[in-house]
């Protein structure tokens, strides 16, 4: 298949996951400060033990709810089949997101843009520090 990639990272990704289930309190910035007030913590960020864990159950979550299953091999690959012809296929490092797939994925990955803020959507390219890969189509087509 000749599907088109597409790659973006989510915005702020820990922050978009689900509420945390322990309690962590923290101070606030000097301009927010008052005095005898603590934060306590809804969202998991950046830091903390658990926040890329808690972040992965969430968008998982999210994917089997939309249909696709995880690959028993490779955790962070996930794919969606229909009428038993794989139709596509997602790859989640972090907050980074590669995917492929045909029209009939493409309605899945615009339910995941609702749930989560993306950044800049890149079409045949994919970038991860210190790597950037381009794909280019074969010309002889």
């Amino acid at each position: 298949e000749q599907w088109p990639i597409e790659s973006s990272d989510v915005r702020s990704a820990f922050l978009q996951s689900e509420i945390i289930d322990r309690d962590v309190y923290v101070q606030p910035p000097t301009e927010r400060e008052k005095p005898g007030i603590i934060w306590k913590l809804r969202k998991p960020c950046y830091g903390l033990d658990d926040a890329s864990r808690k972040w992965f159950l969430s968008f998982k979550n999210t994917l089997f709810k939309l249909g696709l299953k995880q690959s028993q091999r490779e955790s962070c690959l996930f794919y969606f089949h229909k009428e038993n012809k794989l139709e596509g296929i997602l790859i989640i490092h972090v907050d980074d997101v590669l995917s492929a797939g045909s029209d009939k994925f493409l309605p899945l990955m615009e339910n995941l843009r609702t749930k989560y803020t993306f950044g800049k959507i890149e079409q045949n390219s994919f970038v991860a520090l210190p790597l950037r890969l381009q794909i280019e189509k074969d010309r002889s087509d």
